[in-house]
């Protein structure tokens, strides 16, 4: 009988051993900035018309508790992480991890829920947020890119194991307990992209944050597992969802090499999906810098990545949801007000004549040449060609859009963004100070003192 350590038990040992003096400064800063900003875009997407539906399901069927959500509703700690993750992703406003998808729905959701009914300490938070970002990393580029080509949502199957990272580490526990929890969040994963442009996304980033939790709590009383799923193996995790898995990623350097540093976080400074941002940004660059009339456009050609074209090249949009997945009228609505904000997603603006109008006039082409000078497909860079009526066309490229570790923001940028964010619900001083205390969350004693003020309690 083999000795050998799996792939599942080796993550497993990573996680149940890490504590907040075994990650280095720099990635502890990528993991506040996960929670600073998730809970920022958490606020204002509890408050949009479209995540209506899921407080209609909540309050029919939801199971009350302790733990403070969205709207003065006190919920389990499943429901609480539910709702949490499904607001936080349901405006597409939230951060992206290169290789995972969008870590913060699936992580703060922990913090809020779990963190608060286990009284943990700013510095257990900011650990399982890191820990369980790190794990999503490492599972992403050991999956990616097959696992996002055949149509896999990563944030919602990766961002099960990676929420269960997250929650094994708030409740300490063992290696075998944590490795019979990714086992059990593995089983629980799912999630597709023929969801996007619906609410069905924001509600299956939902699951994986309330699954990932529930597995780790089954497994600390006492469930069991297979601890060897991420291994090879029929129905195994990684062979079940990628055609192409280098396991060697899951493993290599873990402990003392970051892949969440590698990859870095993008924040978004655009309401919707990121494989638009660079095409918006280019558009803007144009009708901005040359002073374009939008009426005067006769021609746009957009050039993306292969891989960002299924999904976003959308030429009907009928609701904002579809609108946030939509080149075409993401790059329309730039043009015509010269910026692209949550407002422009609202059901009833969609169909504006000018938008709908110039949305016939762009064309989706993929690049035949790498965008970024680096691989073939992934790049998240854009080529805009502008063609007025004049004759005259203007050409902008975009190699990343703002936020993006090749492109980064500034803290300045960031507190404006989870201000604004905020704004929705809470007035400027409560909105400062709830940012300030997730900015220096390392001191909070216990993280229940910053979950009431997220939704609006006192």
């Amino acid at each position: 009988m083999s000795t050998h350590a799996s792939t599942t038990e080796v993550l497993a040992a990573f996680v149940s051993g890490a504590g907040y003096d075994d990650i280095p400064d720099d990635v502890r800063t990528l993991g506040r900035r996960i929670l600073v900003d998730g809970i920022g875009v958490g606020i204002a997407g509890a408050h949009a018309a479209e995540f209506a539906p899921l407080l209609r399901y909540a309050d029919g069927f939801a199971g009350t508790g302790a733990v403070p959500s969205v709207g003065g509703r006190d919920l389990d700690v499943s429901w609480a992480a539910l709702l949490a993750g499904a607001a936080i992703h349901v405006l597409d406003y939230d951060d992206v991890l290169p290789e995972m998808g969008h870590s913060a729905a699936v992580l703060v959701p922990v913090v809020l829920s779990l963190g608060h009914a286990l009284g943990s300490t700013g510095r257990q938070a900011l650990t399982a947020v890191t820990v369980g970002a790190e794990v999503g990393a490492r599972l992403g580029a050991a999956m990616n890119p097959a696992h996002y080509g055949i149509g896999w949502h990563p944030t919602s199957v990766l961002g099960t194991l990676a929420s269960a990272a997250a929650a094994a580490s708030l409740l300490d526990l063992s290696p075998d307990e944590t490795a019979t929890a990714l086992g059990l969040a593995a089983a629980a994963a799912s999630g597709t992209k023929a969801g996007f442009g619906s609410l069905t996304k924001c509600v299956q980033v939902g699951g994986a944050a309330r699954s990932g939790i529930e597995a780790a709590l089954l497994s600390r009383a006492g469930a069991t597992s297979n601890r060897t799923v991420l291994d090879r193996q029929f129905g195994g995790f990684c062979d079940l969802f990628s055609t192409e898995t280098d396991r060697a990623e899951i493993t290599a350097g873990l402990g003392t090499e970051y892949a969440l540093e590698r990859q870095g976080i993008r924040l978004k400074f655009l309401p919707c999906c990121g494989s638009i941002h660079s095409a918006v940004y280019g558009i803007l660059a144009v009708v901005d810098g040359h002073d374009v009339d939008p009426d005067d456009i006769v021609a746009v050609v957009t050039e993306l990545d292969p891989r960002r074209l299924p999904h976003t090249d959308r030429p009907v949009v009928r609701s904002g949801l579809e609108g946030k997945f939509s080149v075409q009228y993401c790059q329309a609505t730039a043009a015509v007000n010269r910026r692209l904000t949550m407002a422009d997603f609202a059901d009833e603006v969609v169909s504006e004549p000018r938008r709908q109008e110039l949305m016939t006039r762009i064309e989706l082409r993929p690049a035949t040449t790498p965008l970024d000078g680096g691989p073939s497909t992934g790049s998240r860079g854009a080529r805009v060609s502008v063609t007025t009526r004049r004759g005259t066309t203007f050409e902008e490229y975009v190699a990343a859009p703002k936020g993006a570790k090749e492109n980064p923001c500034s803290d300045a940028d960031i507190e404006a963004k989870f201000l604004d964010c905020a704004g929705v619900l809470l007035d400027g001083e409560r909105a400062r100070s709830l940012f300030r205390g997730l900015r220096d969350i390392d001191g909070v004693r216990d993280v229940s003192t910053l979950v009431g003020p997220v939704w609006g309690r006192t």
